[in-house]
């Protein structure tokens, strides 16, 4: 079955530019973040949010795959991800710590029905390892609001997107991605990785807009870009100057933007190896853990 997100049109017409002054830039960035912070919505955050240093941010985590490829490396011979993992949280000795001596956490980004309970588990069993995973069942959008997630048969693993075609709805709520990031620990999100089937020229937009593309706030971003034909009537056209809706282009969108410690490096790591998962045994190649089976424990999922 494929599925699609339906969506209505966010952010609707192109505001107006920014001061062409940096310093006047970032004030006014500032002063965003500032009522960001002032009227978050409640997202759920588990107790220990607070406690996250390094955060691996996965929006579109679909299955959960590239979770594991973190924590449980060894099921993954040769994914392209691996060294960049290693690179960000350190190797998978360091990763498999619990998350109260490494401080890494994980948190993922789903709005597919399809994959709840599997996620839901897979939190479970890694937080039976003192692994800090949390999943959103929401959509990454633009702003605070409601989607319909909807399919019309075949795979439903193939793609998800935000289009205007309508059958056969789930409504799943949509949350402002920037106001999400804000309400992280300052600089905790050492990678994210952006799989949303087209969005990411307008959440990309909408971030460059709060101020959240400059490395001291994501450090660096895997951004999975797919071929529109235009950008969107509601992006903001000023910001983007003309620049196509390509790689090349949003790399130079990024690079322009006014961060006083540069902009958050974007890869092209494009890994879908594994797709289908080798297995449900959440947990099996955890290299820290002992011949004896987990504790359970009693933390927020």
């Amino acid at each position: 079955m494929l599925w699609t997100f339906v969506a209505p049109l966010l952010l609707a017409g192109a505001k107006g530019a920014l001061p062409d002054d940096a310093n006047s830039t970032c004030f006014l960035q500032e002063q965003h973040r500032s009522r960001i912070l002032a009227r978050q919505p409640d997202y759920g955050h588990p107790s220990w949010i607070q406690s996250c240093k390094s955060i691996y941010l996965d929006v579109g985590s679909n299955k959960g795959v590239q979770i594991r490829k973190l924590f449980e490396p060894e099921l993954y011979p040769n994914a392209p991800v691996l060294p960049l993992f290693t690179k960000t949280f350190g190797n998978a000795t360091e990763r498999c710590k619990p998350a109260a001596e490494s401080s890494i956490c994980a948190l993922g980004f789903e709005p597919n029905p399809q994959h709840q309970d599997r996620l839901k588990k897979l939190a479970a069993a890694y937080q039976n390892y003192g692994w800090h995973v949390h999943f959103y069942f929401m959509a990454a959008s633009t702003e605070e609001g409601q989607v319909s997630f909807t399919g019309n048969g075949g795979g439903a693993d193939l793609g998800a997107h935000l289009t205007l075609m309508q059958w056969e709805d789930v409504v799943v709520r949509a949350i402002d991605i920037a106001s999400f990031i804000s309400s992280l620990p300052a600089g905790s999100v050492k990678l994210m990785k952006l799989d949303i089937e087209g969005e990411e020229f307008n959440v990309v937009d909408r971030l460059a807009e709060a101020g959240a593309v400059c490395k001291d706030v994501v450090q660096a971003a895997i951004l999975e870009v797919h071929n529109v034909t235009s950008i969107t009537t509601w992006a903001n056209t000023s910001r983007w100057g003309g620049r196509e809706p390509s790689a090349d282009g949003l790399a130079s969108f990024l690079q322009g933007q006014p961060c006083e410690h540069g902009a958050m490096d974007m890869l092209s790591q494009d890994d879908e190896q594994y797709f289908d998962d080798v297995n449900e045994d959440f947990g099996s190649a955890n290299s820290c853990r002992n011949d004896a089976p987990p504790q359970a424990v009693t933390a927020a999922a």
